[in-house]
């Protein structure tokens, strides 16, 4: 809640200055999927966390959002997230940071029958769904400002080729992707 209040703040900031001023809000992002039945609520939860921030700062965190009490239950404020709510900041483009190797997590159960939490599909197959998700959740231009893949040439080779086929075919789809960095 902090750090929105602060994103907020400087957006203004910045655009009382340039109005015309362009922000990129960047996100560490990542897909968190279940095979379990019994675990598909968690899973939903795991992937709204990732547009906490987001949501925060463009004022969607009311009463209604399910990770509000989430928050409150946290120490939030409900008086913070009302003023969050009503400074809400568009999103001129919106940067996703990922990186196959660790941002794929699935939940599945221990011998304990807790649930646990393990890196998969390290070709980063859920790609080109979690960008789709982040530009239908806030229509806003998405920036890949981050990516890259850890191992051999051939795993790096791969994901390249992968993530930019994947790129092309959102463009393609009518999601404006404007830019990409490998790193």
């Amino acid at each position: 809640v902090q750090l929105a209040k602060g994103i907020v703040r400087t957006v203004q900031a910045i655009k009382n200055v340039d109005a015309g001023a362009l922000m990129v809000h960047v996100e560490a992002t990542g897909i968190t999927r279940t095979g379990e039945p019994d675990h598909e609520a968690l899973a939903a939860k795991e992937q709204a966390r990732g547009f906490l921030s987001l949501d925060l700062i463009t004022g969607r965190v009311t009463p209604e959002h399910p990770l509000y009490g989430w928050l409150t239950a946290h120490g939030a404020a409900a008086n913070e997230l009302a003023a969050l709510a009503e400074q809400a900041v568009p999103l001129d483009v919106v940067g996703l940071n990922f990186y196959p190797q660790w941002s794929s997590r699935e939940i599945g159960t221990n011998a304990a029958g807790k649930p646990v939490y393990k890196i998969v599909d390290k070709a980063g197959s859920g790609f080109s769904r979690m960008v789709e998700s982040y530009y239908d959740r806030y229509q806003a231009p998405i920036m890949i400002t981050e990516t890259s893949a850890r191992g051999l040439h051939k795993v790096r080779a791969d994901w390249l080729r992968t993530s930019l086929a994947a790129i092309k075919a959102l463009r393609g789809g009518g999601v404006p992707v404007l830019g990409y960095t490998w790193f």
